[in-house]
């Protein structure tokens, strides 16, 4: 290693020192890595001059490291810090004999180690000089990180427009406005400020992507499905030799977005995951009953309806009314009651002083000041019961999250997935909702009979069978029906029937496989060689393929296998091979009439054996016992459910 003094004073990171020319286009390798609070000290270590030697402490910036390679990001004449020279009686500036000042740093001589005072993250390194050969020895790198705390914080950046978000009544219909959180709108940020830049990434990749120091959460497209009503932003952490963080805290979580899909309430949900409740306003009990989330990274949790109602903190009480509440001072009952359990909190709404109309109540969460989000919404009807008019009722549908582009391609799948939504704008009372599937005059409806629901979501498992249905919204009341049509979902199925054939040039793989599926082949002579299918078929010219390779037709067999890009596995033929056939072929071109005289003999000898065979009495068979029930069909008749 050549060095040679450059230049002081050049303004970089952190410029305490003379800077110099570092001639080779990389560094020595790393000892170890630290991690070190901002603001606080830490050591290094440095190697220790004897007589007639030297010691010289090197720093380079970490925005001048690719922490990828290790390496200088510029190759050729990088610049880097000279620190501190040392001797057996000085420590100090590298050019001149001022001292160093205890704030900056000290030096431990018993142990051979600097200690740094507020200093900045990169590369740390010790460089023994003999000043009279001129030799140099280097010592490893000491890689600092310097992190502004040991805790990764997550939170929303802004609060819903209460008046404005959400399903609201005017106009004797209900509308939904996503004011705040429309689509791709950034509505929440994760972050662990650190130099170098720490990995950050959030678990669910549909909010955001992976980043460095700070991500953003954007809110996904409206039929995105969430399994969970939590997001988790994770620090990919790294291993360190010494960390200043005895904890590091590399998970945090908010709530969801609020949006339209949030409304949708699953066909299938239980009691606590129930969207919509409804409340005769005549009737004597009036009392409506959710489930809010457990939050362990919480610290006060509210139920709030908007911003006309917000109860004190769930963690520190059990049993309240509120102070005030401008439409909801409770009469001879309690307003609002809650209990925590292991579930969540069960919380009890009162409406009896509450007027007719939509009101949405959800549970906020908060942490050190700082929103992490609401739960999902428990929207309040309260009207006179009644029967909902079908001729001024609009219906609207969508597709689900687990449809697939333009084409509405499904993958069969025995797991639960989001198929499609449907809503309704009843003003009051609503209609019975349903989602249909109609398949060659078969229809299914899910569910059966349908459920009185503004909004509804689908979540079931998809069968082969449902392939080519066309999927409605059909809302009910009384004997009347009205329905909206969203289009033909088509399931796509795994690879099937994979078969193998040949010709004296050719082996070519066929399947039956959806016409959305991207399909690939190969032989098992060569896995190597791969063949896109097309139109069910796969072609391989045997001169792709060695003479060591087409051998193995005659010893091993050749079978084609077939992937998929949309479903895992692999699917393959039976095996195919001709170490016989092509032998008999070749006889019968060089021989023809003695392939005929053979056939000729054979005929004669199955003739023989039926005149003289004697004579079988006719068997006896027991029939098999018959089946009671034959397998349900998933798309069972008929417009009689309607009915």
């Amino acid at each position: 290693m050549k060095i040679s003094p450059l230049l002081c004073g050049v303004a970089l990171a952190r410029t305490k020192g003379p800077m110099w020319e570092y001639e080779e286009d990389g560094l020595p390798s790393i000892g170890k890595s630290i991690r070190v609070l901002s603001g606080k000290s830490f050591e290094i270590d440095y190697l220790a001059p004897s007589e007639n030697e030297e010691s010289f402490i090197f720093f380079v910036a970490a925005e001048n490291i690719d922490t990828s390679t290790h390496k200088f990001k510029s190759s050729t004449n990088v610049l880097v810090e000279a620190m501190y020279k040392i001797s057996e009686d000085y420590f100090g500036s590298p050019l001149s004999e001022s001292e160093i000042a205890d704030s900056e740093a000290s030096i431990n001589r018993e142990n051979h180690k600097i200690v740094l005072f507020d200093h900045s993250a990169g590369y740390y390194f010790s460089v023994l000089k003999n000043k009279e050969t001129k030799k140099v020895k280097t010592d490893q790198i000491v890689d600092v990180h310097v992190a502004e705390g040991c805790n990764i914080k997550a939170s929303w950046d802004h609060d819903i427009e209460w008046e404005k978000f959400g399903w609201h009544a005017a106009s004797g219909s209900l509308s939904f406005n996503p004011v705040g959180f429309n689509e791709n709108d950034v509505f929440a940020r994760c972050e662990f400020p650190s130099t170098p830049a720490s990995n950050l990434r959030w678990k669910n990749s549909a909010v955001g992507d992976e980043g460095l120091n700070s991500i953003e959460a954007k809110v996904p497209a409206g039929n995105t499905h969430f399994s969970s009503s939590f997001l988790e932003c994770e620090l990919i952490d790294k291993e360190f030799a010494e960390d200043q963080c005895d904890v590091v805290q590399t998970k945090s979580q908010i709530l969801i977005p609020p949006m339209k899909s949030q409304y949708t309430e699953d066909v299938f949900a239980d009691d606590a995951h129930k969207v919509w409740h409804y409340v005769d306003s005549s009737a004597a009990y009036q009392k409506v009953h959710f489930t809010c989330p457990l939050d362990i990274y919480a610290q006060t949790v509210q139920v709030v309806q908007g911003d006309q109602y917000q109860s004190q903190d769930l963690k520190m009480v059990s049993n309240e009314l509120p102070d005030a509440a401008e439409d909801f001072e409770p009469e001879t009952e309690s307003f609002f009651y809650h209990e925590t359990t292991l579930d969540g909190y069960e919380i009890t709404i009162d409406m009896a002083s509450q007027k007719d109309g939509v009101v949405e109540f959800r549970c906020k969460y908060e942490n050190d000041g700082n929103l992490m989000g609401y739960s999902q919404p428990h929207v309040v009807v309260k009207s006179p019961e009644a029967t909902a008019d079908i001729a001024t009722l609009e219906i609207s549908g969508s597709w689900g999250a687990g449809v697939a582009n333009e084409n509405h391609v499904i993958a069969v799948t025995a797991d639960s997935v989001n198929v499609a939504s449907c809503s309704q704008n009843a003003p009051g009372y609503p209609a019975q909702l349903s989602i249909k599937f109609k398949k060659d005059e078969k229809e299914y409806f899910t569910p059966l009979p349908g459920v009185n629901k503004h909004s509804i979501s689908i979540n079931r498992d998809i069968p082969r069978e449902f392939d080519e249905t066309i999927v409605s919204c059909v809302a009910v009341s009384g004997n009347e029906t009205k329905e909206v049509e969203l289009g033909t979902l088509n399931v796509m199925h795994e690879p099937e029937n994979v078969k193998i054939s040949r010709t004296p040039d050719q082996i070519t793989c066929s399947a039956d496989f959806s016409k959305y599926d991207e399909v690939t082949a190969s032989l098992s002579l060569n896995r190597n060689v791969l063949e896109k299918m097309e139109d069910g078929k796969a072609i391989f010219d045997l001169s792709r393929f060695t003479e060591a390779e087409i051998a193995k037709i005659d010893s091993n067999g050749v079978r084609c296998i077939v992937t998929s890009d949309n479903f895992e596995g692999k699917w393959e033929s039976n095996e195919l091979s001709y170490n016989i056939l092509p032998d008999v072929i070749e006889s019968i071109e060089n021989n023809p009439l003695g392939f005929i005289a053979m056939t000729f003999i054979a005929a004669l000898l199955v003739i023989g054996i039926c005149i003289y065979m004697p004579a079988n009495k006719p068997a006896t068979y027991k029939k098999a016992a018959t089946a009671e029930a034959d397998d349900e069909d998933p798309l069972h008749s008929s417009k009689s459910d309607l009915a």
